[in-house]
């Protein structure tokens, strides 16, 4: 299950991910920034509902979202999306629509280490991951 994905996580590497926001039509300035930004997220199950918060030294953001509904969502880029999250096989996914449409999976690899894959619909060659270690 999902639930496992509760706690708070560092990243630790980050593969592809030029090339994942310039398919997804992240503007150059915005790419060079993302390039150079390492992530946190604390990840919080309530229910069916999952809070995520994350923070970088570019931009914070948290959202809260129910499994199944979709919500209006503004990516850290400035682009409106419709989103839905989703529990697959254990795995935290969402589906963001509009510019730049993508799926988002968050999945546990072993208890301390979370990957973070974004795949840009129709470009997947494109597809960035991130990797994550559970703080302690």
């Amino acid at each position: 299950m999902a639930d496992g994905l509760q706690g708070n996580w560092s990243q630790k590497s980050v593969e592809n991910l030029e090339n994942y926001m310039k398919a997804v039509g992240v503007g150059f300035a915005l790419r060079k920034i993302g390039n150079v930004t390492s992530t946190h997220e604390e990840l919080v199950k309530d229910g069916d509902s999952w809070t995520i918060n994350v923070t970088s030294t570019f931009k914070n953001s948290s959202r809260v979202a129910k499994l199944e509904e979709e919500f209006d969502e503004v990516t850290a880029d400035g682009r409106k999306c419709k989103s839905t999250f989703s529990n697959k096989d254990g795995k935290l996914v969402k589906h963001q629509k509009g510019p730049g449409e993508s799926i988002i999976t968050r999945e546990l690899v072993d208890d301390n280490t979370m990957i973070l894959t974004m795949v840009p619909v129709g470009k997947e060659e494109h597809t960035s991951t991130r990797t994550y270690t559970r703080d302690k």
